[in-house]
């Protein structure tokens, strides 16, 4: 759980194209330049799973460009989005210890690989693991000064069941019942 600013921005790679990369540190003049985009993250567990295998993840930032948040749980959190083909794979593990690899390395570019534990729970097979969904949520959404005076217009969206199936199998439901069921409701 925490706050912290960090800084996107796109690199050239002369045959691979464009990718985003997290910086911790950059340039003030760059930033000026409109080279780097900086986004604010609050982020917190809200429920870890069995064996720790996953966890579900409240964020809260006000960046929305270059899929920031998919960056950030990838090469910041080291704990990729189930089911995110495109920086998932920026997560290995080497010698049981999550390792983010470079954003150019061959290996950023196949699709994601789970724990053979993580398929047992899922019920699937690491064959499969293309048909797993994304699993984000978008939770809420404030749009300011949407309206005419100046009044902002908030958007609310309920759980998908599937996310609701996915952390029900992998144990993220005894502490977050509340909150996810809650939000169905409403």
């Amino acid at each position: 759980s925490g706050t912290i600013k960090l800084g996107f921005k796109l690199e050239q790679h002369p045959k691979k194209g464009k990718r985003v990369v997290l910086l911790q540190k950059w340039a003030n003049r760059a930033y000026k330049r409109g080279e780097i985009r900086i986004g604010t993250f609050h982020h917190q567990v809200i429920s870890s799973g069995y064996n720790d295998l996953a966890s579900l993840v409240q964020i809260n930032v006000d960046l929305r460009k270059y899929h920031a948040y998919r960056v950030f749980c990838a090469d910041y959190l080291h704990s990729p989005v189930l089911g995110d083909n495109l920086f998932g794979s920026r997560v290995q593990t080497l010698m049981g210890v999550p390792t983010t690899v470079h954003h150019f390395n061959d290996v950023a570019d196949t699709p994601q690989r789970l724990p053979q534990e993580m398929y047992r729970h899922l019920g699937l097979t690491s064959g499969e693991a293309s048909i797993i969904p994304i699993h984000v949520h978008l939770e809420e959404m404030l749009l300011p000064r949407f309206f005419q005076k100046g009044q902002s217009l908030r958007l609310r969206a309920p759980v998908p069941p599937h996310f609701l199936w996915t952390c029900e199998r992998l144990g993220l439901t005894q502490q977050a019942d509340n909150r996810l069921l809650g939000q169905v409701e409403q």
